[in-house]
């Protein structure tokens, strides 16, 4: 059997190889197949040991080859490659791009595993929760959805105040702390019929709803992500035909992302219920499926490899920094400043507008459009700040935080409360096609407050 798993492996890597050699050259494809091979080690180790923790950087690991190596896989890079790029890229340039983002892969796991066992993470406290009984789990659950829905109608019927608005965004943190309980509760079989009914009908359903109809897709995959974590927890197992059957599920969606988005945004849904706003999103795809049939997976799938082709965009600011475009010495980091400090407390905090200021910086955007917020991935983020020593130092530092959030919140013996906390954190960080500080800016006070909520409801029982 492990001969099968080792000639399957092989016969992948060759396949792989032989794809982005059709589609991109075979000199990009040797980089691109090692960055490939080094981000899926962590996962296949991950499936040896089978430890308890919760496989964030693992994930986090197939997010990065997805962003910054499978683009040389599925698309010619050399000719673009993605939605803003207006004509050919060198193919040293991208060559240039890709052995950054292999060295940024290798400075990020010598960050996180380098300082695996060193002493002073003993001193790091970790959480520690109680676990509740199943009918406790099930009435706290049922206690935060119903917030959680009291805030969405308040939020459709009243104009929340600005400086209000990180406090009604916590309310969002709900949903998946309901669902999360319940569905470990679930795993571990210890939730009544009646249970399940409300988890498969009632919580689930409104969580991917009202994700789904925000406008965004990418609330869907990080659910997703949520319920493997939680899995990996209770059962130590990936149901990859779950994750298959989920992305065959999101792709098509995606086809009509942007013209769902008109009328959200812009048009006649702005102020609709979520429950209105999903049910048109299904109705366009629907509608899709009428005129295109299998054409809609095609839309759908063409759109996914521009839109997370960041490769490509690496490369562009590559060519363009500093050379006609000075390094930004640090600029996009400032919010991280006064991103501890909940904005109800300190009203006049500058606003993370990084998204339009770096795409109008680098004309990824029209002059005039003021409304759509161009991703700017964190790999990126320290290239154009400092350059490569950037990438060495910042990618680094941010393995180095990922193994304490590891000791803090992901650890072996970890309650359930742990767990779930842990799982909405990570999941929220594997959001590594954002800038560094939209990612890491809320963890601090995110995990505090999910925190209290738990001690709060354990005090209460």
């Amino acid at each position: 059997m492990k001969r099968y798993k080792h000639f399957f492996i092989i016969f992948s890597v060759i396949i792989i190889f032989l794809l982005g050699v059709i589609n991109s050259g075979w000199e990009l494809s040797i980089v691109a197949i090692v960055i490939i091979s080094s981000g899926t080690i962590p996962l296949l180790s991950k499936l040896k040991r089978r430890d308890e923790t919760l496989p964030f950087f693992e994930f986090m690991s197939l997010a990065y080859i997805l962003y910054f190596a499978f683009p040389v896989i599925l698309t010619d890079v050399r000719k673009g490659g993605f939605s803003w790029a207006s004509g050919e890229i060198p193919e040293t340039t991208l060559l240039t791009a890709l052995f950054l983002a292999l060295l940024g892969y290798i400075f990020l796991c010598a960050g996180f595993y380098g300082i695996k066992n060193r002493k002073f993470l003993l001193f790091i406290p970790s959480l520690k929760i109680g676990n509740f009984s199943s009918t406790e789990t099930v009435r706290i659950a049922i206690f935060l959805l119903l917030l959680a829905i009291g805030s969405d109608i308040y939020s459709v019927v009243f104009k929340v105040p600005f400086v209000l608005r990180a406090l009604f965004a916590l309310f969002s943190f709900f949903p998946r702390i309901s669902v999360g309980l319940l569905f470990i509760e679930f795993l571990k079989n210890r939730l009544s019929l009646t249970s399940k009914l409300l988890l498969f009908i009632v919580f689930i359903p409104y969580l991917l709803l009202t994700d789904i109809s925000g406008g965004s897709l990418a609330p869907f995959i990080l659910d997703v992500s949520l319920f493997a974590f939680l899995l990996w927890y209770v059962k130590r197992t990936i149901p990859f035909h779950i994750l298959i059957i989920a992305a065959l599920f999101i792709t098509p969606f995606f086809g009509k992302r942007e013209e769902y988005r008109s009328y959200v945004w812009y048009g006649l849904y702005r102020d609709a219920t979520p429950v209105k706003r999903a049910h048109l999103f299904f109705t366009l795809v629907s509608e899709g499926f009428k005129e295109k049939k299998l054409g809609m997976f095609y839309d759908g799938y063409n759109f996914l490899i521009r839109r997370a082709n960041h490769l490509s965009e690496l490369a562009i600011c590559i060519e363009e920094t500093p050379s006609i475009i000075p390094y930004w010495h640090g600029r996009s980091l400032k919010p991280l400043l006064t991103a501890i400090i909940p904005r109800f407390v300190m009203p006049w905090k500058p606003v993370d507008n990084m998204g339009q200021e770096y795409g109008h910086r680098y004309n990824f955007l029209n002059p005039n459009d003021y409304g759509t917020s161009f991703n700017l991935s964190m790999l990126i983020e320290l290239y154009i700040n400092f350059g490569v020593i950037g990438i060495i130092i910042g990618m680094s530092l941010i393995g180095v935080v990922y193994r304490i959030l590891y000791r803090i919140m992901n650890y072996e013996g970890m309650s359930e409360g742990v767990a779930v906390i842990g799982a909405i954190i990570f999941v929220n960080l594997m959001n590594i096609e954002s800038n560094i500080s939209l990612v890491f800016g809320n963890v601090v006070e995110n995990t505090i407050i999910m925190y209290l909520i738990f001690v709060i409801l354990k005090i209460r029982k």
